[in-house]
């Protein structure tokens, strides 16, 4: 374990120099093994139960040596069992755990129980470390259970944020250059934003600005639905990656 821990101290940078996002779970995965196994990264759509926005590559990345029917069989478990426990705790609790944790914690019924025994026991996975990041999560997972240390659990975080980040910067900018200039920033949007983004108050941009506070929200409100943000400090990493505050 002490050489895992020192294997996530390096692996920050290498991360960084990764220019797709396939090379970011593996670079991650080829750090943790043959402790542990990257499962993969994604980012949650704004509304969970829309199974369309779920896209293998563009906001999902599992890691390839994962059979190329797992993303379907856990999308046909999604879809029938609705969302699974993991997931559920990840969002209400913004922490990370062990699924055994999980499983220990939560009272599961038998529907409850699917995506432990109907989809990650199939592929022989019997453990793994949640950690959610923002709207984002990605799993480790062992075909053993887990007793991890604190010093494992907090390298393991930092390196899952570490990775999450650079798979922002890969992603954000190709979605925001993929949208109808219609739904980009107006040139207000952005100085708001950018004004916000750097510490400025509602008060303050708006005697900047010559305009009132309410503006001021307004504009921020919309550059927030513009960007398919769930909140400000999203909305500014996005445009921050998208390069749209520079």
């Amino acid at each position: 374990m002490t050489t895992l821990v020192q294997s996530l101290q390096q692996v920050g940078d290498e991360i960084a120099l990764c220019r797709y996002p396939g090379a970011v779970i593996e670079t991650l995965h080829a750090a943790v093994r043959p402790t542990l196994n990257v499962l993969g990264a994604w980012r949650v759509p704004r509304r969970y139960e829309d199974w369309s926005a779920w896209r293998l590559n563009y906001n999902v990345f599992c890691h390839r040596d994962l059979p190329a029917t797992f993303f379907d069989a856990w999308l046909a478990g999604a879809r029938e069992n609705g969302q699974s426990a993991m997931a559920a705790m990840a969002t209400r609790e913004g922490r990370s755990f062990t699924w055994s944790e999980c499983m220990r914690e939560v009272n599961l019924s038998a529907k409850g129980r699917w995506v432990f025994d109907d989809l990650l026991s199939k592929y022989g996975m019997r453990d793994g470390f949640c950690c959610p990041i923002g709207p984002w999560i990605l799993h480790y997972w062992s075909s053993k259970v887990l007793d991890l240390s604190p010093a494992m659990r907090r390298s393991l975080s930092w390196a899952a944020l570490t990775a999450v980040d650079q798979l922002m910067k890969l992603t954000t900018k190709k979605r925001l250059d993929a949208a109808l200039p219609a739904s980009r920033l107006t040139d207000r949007e952005r100085e708001v934003l950018r004004m916000y983004a750097i510490g400025s108050r509602a008060r303050t941009i708006a005697y900047a600005l010559k305009i009132s506070e309410d503006t001021v929200r307004e504009h921020l409100r919309h550059a927030m639905i513009k960007l398919d943000a769930r909140h400000l400090g999203h909305a500014i990493n996005l445009a921050y990656h998208g390069g749209l505050l520079d």
